[in-house]
């Protein structure tokens, strides 16, 4: 009787039920009564989960169940606390309206971690950066050089000697089966290749009245001016040129064989090429020797040519990791000499698909397909919603841009397989093999995954927007974002404006500020705190240090406090519209567990109803007399 009475005491104090039953026996006259019960039950409604709001019976099947209870039955038929897990449990599944959906993204941005993670050799061993370092100081003399004369000294010296070494810090010789090992420590794949790029004798414009004094022009390289017809020496016995031209085709690549120059320049894969051998014998190094000084004899680099390359491929046992190393020597028309060496890093395996690990392949594929799962779910909302009503949600435009650059992603990582089909692994001893076109793939797949790390990891916020602490960065963004956009406008005005004069004032005499690119990357840097005010008071005593002041004033003092304050006050909008709750709050809703005075009231309460029972209690129902 008494467990019946407390029970229809609980169901009188449900949200709106008291009210209810108060209304009927009114006979619906009370006014007040109906808003109080309507307000009851909106609160009611409001504290149970979304989950619960679009079932009739909700999780449990209790149609009134307004939370998770830290309490349950006993088989003694009274009430025990719940443990732990099963809180968590009970929590986790009716807090959380998209567990499933939430779920599952958790797990693919896990896969997409472990596929970009291998991608780069391992999170935690720094391999691929020390390959990479290693092979830059085997060959750091190449970028000291600055004159043509400079380069031949190189390449008869620390070039031949790093990739055909021949004897031992000691002098003692080397073997046989360690000649074609780059310093020691790399396999070399195949020969060394060296080509150059060169320009006509037409390619720039002669002024007039200059005719008489200057018979050529050798311009900038590009796909117009470049020179292809054979030159130098002739063959003996024959009219034909000793040096002609190559397609990148013809060196074993078709697509992505183009080589990016220092200045915007973008090299094809061909070029007047020729292979210095890498043969196991002792005799390597002194042919390849004899093959250079008769290039340099036949003054095989003249005013004509605008790039050098020395190219050729490495391979890391232990680690499994491949390199193509490029020496680029660029001999732009405003003269000089500009040296950069490129290197382009890879596993075997993103080459052949046959030496990929089963772990990998598994969890490429598995990435595949939820990419291809995700798709189809937004196809089929954007089928349903139609095309303006879809694109309205913001979300969605992130969806597709993440979308996009998934496949983009699986496309390079794919035609890097089908570049290096051609490509015998290993290649020949005397045959250069041109990996450079499947690597320029990889390390553009490396690169799209790396951006689309951002929009992968930012679509968290989507699916655990039912988080207040979650959700607040997205809000503060839509919030400000109206005011930013205007800000924007003001500061490129500013911005822009200083750009141009640094690029007139200095762009003649300190590198930083000599095209308009890097005049915005180094003011951009300044409005950070990183400038070099002595490098502006040395070459413009009289405007360098008005410019700064000004700039200084206006960006790092207004315009920079300006945007602080912009999002300070999204912050108070979102703030003061969102409900106060605070992480650990959230949390222990979440899981339903009571807080500690919550706990205690109602333990005192729970001994207080039990004394007054026991003194109402008549002495036969316990057994007494």
């Amino acid at each position: 009787n008494c467990r019946g009475k407390e029970e229809e005491e609980g169901w009188e104090k449900m949200p709106g039920r008291r009210n209810r039953r108060r209304k009927m026996n009114a006979g619906g006259e009370n006014d007040e009564d109906d808003e109080t019960a309507t307000e009851d039950d909106e609160r009611g409604s409001m504290n149970r989960s979304p989950m619960h709001r679009h079932t009739s019976r909700g999780i449990t099947g209790d149609m009134f169940h307004d939370g998770p209870d830290d309490t349950m039955d006993d088989e003694g038929g009274g009430r025990r606390k719940k443990s732990i897990w099963r809180q968590i449990i009970d929590g986790v599944f009716y807090d959380n309206p998209k567990l499933w959906e939430s779920t599952s993204y958790l797990v693919f941005v896990g896969i997409f971690c472990m596929v970009s993670i291998s991608a780069q050799g391992g999170a935690a061993d720094p391999v691929a950066f020390q390959l990479t370092t290693n092979i830059r100081e085997i060959f750091k003399g190449f970028e000291e050089i600055g004159s043509l004369a400079e380069w031949w000294d190189f390449v008869e010296g620390d070039l031949l000697r790093g990739v055909y070494p021949s004897t031992w810090y000691n002098d003692d010789p080397i073997s046989l089966r360690d000649r074609r090992n780059v310093n020691l420590e790399y396999l070399l794949l195949g020969a060394v290749g060296i080509r150059q790029l060169r320009v006509t004798n037409s390619s720039c414009d002669i002024l007039p009245g200059l005719e008489q004094q200057v018979f050529d022009c050798y311009g900038e390289f590009t796909s117009d001016t470049e020179f292809r017809e054979p030159f130098g020496p002739l063959i003996p016995g024959t009219n034909i040129h000793e040096y002609r031209y190559s397609t990148a085709k013809d060196r074993g690549c078709t697509l992505g064989c183009g080589t990016s120059g220092s200045f915007g320049v973008s090299y094809p894969g061909g070029g007047y090429s020729l292979s210095l051998p890498s043969r196991d014998d002792l005799s390597t190094a002194d042919v390849s020797r004899v093959t250079i000084q008769k290039l340099k004899d036949n003054l095989w680099i003249d005013r004509s040519t605008r790039a050098v390359m020395v190219e050729f491929n490495i391979y890391n046992v232990p680690n499994d990791l491949a390199a193509t190393v490029n020496l680029i020597m660029e001999m732009p028309a405003a003269g000089g000499i500009v040296p950069n060496t490129d290197i382009l890093l890879m596993r075997i395996g993103h080459l052949y698909a046959e030496h990929i690990s089963v772990t990998i392949l598994a969890t490429e594929g598995v990435m595949l397909l939820m990419v291809l799962v995700y798709t189809g779910i937004e196809l089929s909302s954007w089928r349903k919603l139609g095309t303006v009503p879809y694109f309205k949600d913001l979300w969605h435009w992130l969806d597709w841009i993440n979308f996009l650059l998934f496949f983009a992603a699986f496309g390079l990582r794919y035609a890097a397989f089908i570049n290096a089909s051609s490509i015998i692994f290993p290649p020949a001893e005397d045959e250069f093999a041109f990996y450079a076109g499947a690597g320029n793939f990889v390390e553009l797949w490396k690169n799209v995954m790396g951006m689309n790390s951002f929009f992968t990891w930012f679509k968290i916020f989507k699916y655990f927007s039912h988080i207040p602490f979650m959700s607040r960065l997205v809000n503060v963004m839509g919030a400000a974002a109206e005011d930013c956009i205007a800000f924007m406008i003001c500061f490129f005005v500013v911005f822009f404006g200083f750009v141009i004069a640094f690029f007139l004032s200095y762009g003649t005499q300190v590198e930083n500020y000599s095209t308009i690119g890097r005049c915005c990357y180094t003011l951009y840097r300044l409005t950070l705190g990183d400038f070099d005010f002595d490098e502006l008071l040395k070459f413009n005593k009289l405007l360098g240090p008005i410019y700064f002041v000004l700039f200084s004033l206006l960006s790092l003092v207004l315009l920079l406090n300006m945007f602080v304050a912009i999002i300070m006050e999204g912050y108070d909008v979102v703030k003061e519209s969102e409900e106060k709750v605070s992480i650990v709050e959230f949390i222990r809703k979440s899981f339903g567990i009571k807080p500690t005075t919550e706990l205690d009231d109602a333990e005192d309460g729970d001994d207080v109803h039990h004394q007054q029972h026991k003194r109402t209690t008549p002495k036969h129902a316990t057994g007494g007399r």
